[in-house]
């Protein structure tokens, strides 16, 4: 059986209006109750139930949106008021990560062109009034205490082949995206979902998908052991 398709993040909040004012209204994203709606259409759900947690750094499902100009994201996400609290530029990538108002941490990414900026380089301060172009969901991050248990489960119990492997980074692949693994030591104990699920299917997303609504009440299918639920759609 071939891999199967990411068809939406499940991104746990305690204030679900205050989602959708933030990924709707300022971000710019068209709203899918109770969710907004990515360019590739892949859906950002808002299901509600956060648990807390202390952890203070990379642990679980981070997503990576690509973006048309980093600079100009950066600067507006930072205008919002949105704690960015990681910035890497790397000969062919530059990327940001803040965290969304109900804590959920989110990376911006772009490519570019090798040449442009080099390794160590600063994403440039400039104005932005407007909410930055994304284009889709780059990638999705797993910071993992254990990864060769999580390549274990994800090649075994969700059936994804291995892509690249570079460093401590090992890619594995959905259909529409990959998933990378890297490795963290943070740690948060809470038992409540406190970083973003998957749905996935083994048919691609369609722009017409159920509403996010349907995907909050279905049963986990799975739990990787690094806090990420799976969700298995039978649309």
């Amino acid at each position: 059986m071939s891999a199967p398709w990411v068809h939406a993040l499940v991104l746990y909040v305690n204030d679900e209006a205050r989602a959708r004012a933030f990924w709707g209204h300022e971000m710019g994203l068209p709203q899918v109750a109770p969710g907004v709606r990515l360019p590739d259409h892949l859906t950002l759900a808002f299901c509600a139930g956060r648990g807390r947690c202390t952890a203070r750094g990379p642990h679980g499902l981070v997503p990576a949106l690509e973006v048309d100009d980093i600079a100009r994201a950066k600067a507006y996400v930072r205008a919002r008021g949105r704690p960015i609290v990681f910035e890497e530029v790397v000969p062919g990538l530059a990327r940001f990560t803040f965290l969304d108002p109900e804590g959920n941490a989110v990376d911006m990414v772009q490519t570019l062109e090798v040449t442009k900026w080099q390794r160590g380089d600063r994403i440039p301060d400039v104005p932005a009034d407007h909410p930055p172009r994304v284009l889709g969901l780059f990638e999705v991050s797993l910071y993992a205490l254990d990864v060769a248990r999580a390549v274990r489960f994800y090649r075994e119990q969700v059936g994804l082949p291995t892509g690249l492997a570079y460093f401590a980074h090992i890619h594995l692949l959905f259909q529409n995206l990959p998933l990378v693994i890297r490795p963290t030591w943070h740690r948060c104990e809470s038992r409540e979902p406190h970083t973003p699920a998957l749905v996935i299917g083994h048919t691609p997303p369609q722009k017409h998908d159920p509403s996010p609504r349907q995907w909050c009440e279905l049963a986990p299918t799975w739990e990787d052991g690094e806090h990420t639920r799976l969700y298995l759609s039978a649309f």
